[in-house]
C-alpha cells in the first residue's frame, strides 16, 4: 500500500507535465501517414482515449470525498488527467506506443505515480 502522506509533488508533477508536453506535442502534429482506413483507425483511437479520460474523471469527481487521503490521491489523478487530456478534441497520443492513462493504467502504475 502507497503512503500517500510522503507522495513527493515535485516528482508527481514533473511525470505530469512530461506527459501533458508529450500531449501537447502530438495533439499539435496531425496524423498523416498511412492509408485511408488506417488514419481513420488512429483517429478514433484518439478519440476513445479522450472519453475514457473524461469517464474516470468523473467517476472519481463522484465518489465521496470524505476521507484527506483518499481525496488528496483523487484530486493527483484528476489533476493528471485534465492535464494531460486538456485538449476535448482528442488530438493527442501519450507516449510512442500509444498507451492511455485509463483505470487499468492508474492501477498499474499506482506505486509510480505515487511514489
Amino acid at each position: 500500500m502507497c503512503d500517500y502522506k510522503n507522495t513527493d509533488i515535485t516528482v508527481l508533477q514533473a511525470k505530469m507535465d512530461r506527459e501533458a508536453a508529450i500531449a501537447r506535442e502530438l495533439c499539435a502534429s496531425p496524423i498523416t501517414e498511412g492509408s485511408q482506413k488506417q488514419i481513420d483507425w488512429a483517429e478514433d483511437i484518439r478519440w476513445r482515449k479522450a472519453e475514457t479520460a473524461a469517464n474516470v474523471i468523473r467517476q472519481i469527481e463522484d465518489n465521496k470525498l470524505d476521507d484527506p487521503e483518499m481525496t488528496a490521491k483523487q484530486r493527483k489523478i484528476i489533476d493528471f488527467y485534465k492535464q494531460t487530456f486538456a485538449n476535448n478534441g482528442a488530438r493527442f497520443w501519450i507516449d510512442n506506443d500509444c498507451t492511455s492513462f485509463d483505470a487499468h493504467w492508474i492501477q498499474a502504475h499506482q506505486a509510480e505515480i505515487f511514489k
